[in-house]
């Protein structure tokens, strides 16, 4: 079995948000392997990207084989992988070994770096002070997409204007037919998004063996 590629692709942006102006999206994704103990955790950040506006869709950049990590890890519109620890490939021997969470949101004046790095930080703890009560798996992942929206809320403040989200924390949740696709090339898994004050977007992750 190889180890399994996930990033985030593309975005498409259906209705921009409420707010005056063009969006400012970034995503945040959260991913734990759950196989181990204690479980693997990394926080990933793509974007934001300036200027969307309705119906604009856009990719997260390729990464060539010669940028240096230091460099793709300080432009966050690079293709980073968003499974496995240091951002890289891992093995998924089946679908309830992994937690990937998804929270997207509109950047006003907020800290898109600050808020990847919290959510790190607070849902990594937040599994190691569940291992004890060994929740369900169902149990643990809507507790954790409530830390998750939690820290976003906290680091997403700014002034004049905090960042809001955009719809709920949304879980990529795999099946054994998406990791046996993977194992024979690339596929795809999207996710929607819809804010209560306005906002649609379509984010698309991709599988892939290293």
């Amino acid at each position: 079995m190889k180890p399994i590629k996930i990033v985030l692709r593309r975005v498409h942006c259906q209705t921009t948000t409420s707010g005056p102006g063009s969006d400012e999206p970034y995503v945040v994704v959260f991913a734990a392997d759950m196989s181990t103990t204690p479980p693997g955790a990394q926080a990933t950040l793509y974007g934001p990207w300036a200027d969307v506006d309705s119906g604009d869709s856009f990719a997260t950049i390729p990464i060539l084989p010669l940028l240096s990590p230091d460099f793709v890890n300080s432009i966050p519109i690079f293709r980073r992988l968003c499974w496995g620890i240091g951002r890289q490939p891992a093995v998924i021997s089946k679908p309830a070994d992994v937690i990937i969470l998804v929270g997207l949101m509109e950047n006003d004046d907020g800290n898109p770096g600050a808020a990847e790095s919290v959510v790190q930080t607070f849902l990594f703890a937040s599994i190691v002070s569940s291992l004890g009560a060994q929740l369900p798996r169902a149990a643990l992942v809507a507790r954790l997409k409530e830390d998750m929206a939690s820290a976003l809320k906290l680091t997403a403040t700014g002034f004049p204007s905090s960042d809001d989200p955009i719809g709920k924390i949304e879980e990529l949740a795999l099946t054994a037919a998406d990791l046996d696709a993977a194992q024979a090339g690339v596929t795809t898994k999207k996710l929607e998004f819809t804010g209560d004050g306005g906002g649609n977007y379509t984010l698309v992750f991709a599988l892939d063996k290293a």
